[in-house]
């Protein structure tokens, strides 16, 4: 019986590091990508933060296709095609080294998500505070279903959307409006 045990713990050890070194090099696949990125972004002058997370998302937008970009399941390897078409979607790493949001056959999700969570990984590397802004049904289940995100510029949180060639809402100084400003003033609407 302890020999049985002892098995179970060593090969439960062996799966925990296999595991763990798994999940490790995926993440560096994801920084990898994220860097290449981030070398093209060297070569804008971004005057101020603004600047900087505009820049960032019109980078992701162009480098995921924008609105056609999908990618066949034949590009993929085995767990990309498998995390790609499950409930995970496709992730920043994925999206960033096929040049795509979507998978062929596979639109569950459109392209908000995805862009959305690439462009908030690359700012929370930069240390730019932002985080992402779900749109829900209404009352009356109209409009919602789409990801967008905030960051923060002189303590206001300002709303942005990567997944539509970073459109912005701008309020009537001509900054980029806050989630509240454009709940509240159906002229910047």
């Amino acid at each position: 019986m302890k020999k049985f045990i002892y098995a179970l713990l060593f090969l439960g050890l062996l799966i925990s590091i296999f595991t763990t070194l798994f999940f490790y090099t995926k993440v560096r696949e994801r920084n990898y990508y994220e860097n290449i990125l981030l070398k093209e972004f060297d070569n804008y002058n971004c005057k101020d933060r603004i600047d900087t997370v505009l820049t960032i998302s019109k980078l992701v937008y162009k480098n995921t296709g924008g609105k056609t970009g999908y990618i066949t399941k034949d590009e993929m390897t085995f767990y990309d095609r498998w995390e790609a078409t499950s409930f995970f979607n496709v992730s920043v790493a994925v999206a960033l080294k096929h040049k795509g949001w979507g998978v062929v056959g596979y639109k569950v999700f459109g392209p908000c998500g995805t862009m959305s969570r690439e462009v908030l990984s690359i700012l929370w590397k930069l240390k730019i505070p932002a985080r992402k802004l779900l749109l829900v049904a209404n009352e009356y289940g109209k409009g919602g279903g789409h990801a967008l995100l905030e960051f923060q510029y002189n303590s206001k949180w300002m709303v942005l959307s990567p997944s539509d060639s970073t459109f912005c809402w701008k309020n009537h100084d001509g900054m980029i409006a806050s989630a509240a400003e454009i709940k509240n003033d159906t002229a910047i609407l």
